[in-house]
């Protein structure tokens, strides 16, 4: 019985003099205590993602910061390119040649307006 007991630190069997140590008996019943078995590859894809994280943080501090215009900028130029995959969508899907016809003019107007934003 003592034998079957597993060292989850070391990955190995314990023998029975070892598992001893681990185990207390109460009422003729043996417990374990303190041993909570945890597949070891969880235990390896924690690891991994905690030292995912630490090197995004790492990246994320290099980064220069940007100025609140520059993020306004970035976040105006991303609505604009929004809107004009949206339009691109319309004008492929549209069957009507007026409405074609504004969607086109949408579209112009939308390069204009991304074309005004300065780059980063």
């Amino acid at each position: 019985m003592y034998s079957a007991l597993y060292n989850l630190s070391s990955a190995k069997l314990l023998s029975p003099e070892e598992s001893k140590s681990h185990c207390s008996a109460i009422d003729g019943r043996l417990r374990v205590y303190n041993r909570v078995a945890m597949a070891r590859g969880w235990e390896s894809k924690e690891v991994e993602s905690q030292i995912e994280a630490r090197e995004a943080e790492k990246d994320r501090q290099k980064q220069p910061m940007r100025t609140a215009e520059q993020m306004s900028h970035e976040r105006k130029r991303d609505g604009l390119l929004l809107s004009r995959s949206r339009v691109l969508t319309d004008i492929a899907n549209c069957e009507n040649a007026s409405y074609r016809t504004l969607l086109q003019r949408s579209l112009s107007f939308l390069d204009e307006q991304i074309a005004l934003i300065p780059p980063e």
